[in-house]
């Protein structure tokens, strides 16, 4: 069904987006 898609593109992308902060974390250390 249409939601179960929905759900699961919701918690790919929020995966992503746990990514993309701990990479932008670590490079903000990194500069410093």
């Amino acid at each position: 069904d249409s939601l179960g898609i929905l759900r699961s593109e919701l918690k790919s992308q929020r995966k992503l987006v746990r990514n993309i902060k701990k990479k932008s974390l670590w490079t903000n250390i990194l500069e410093e």
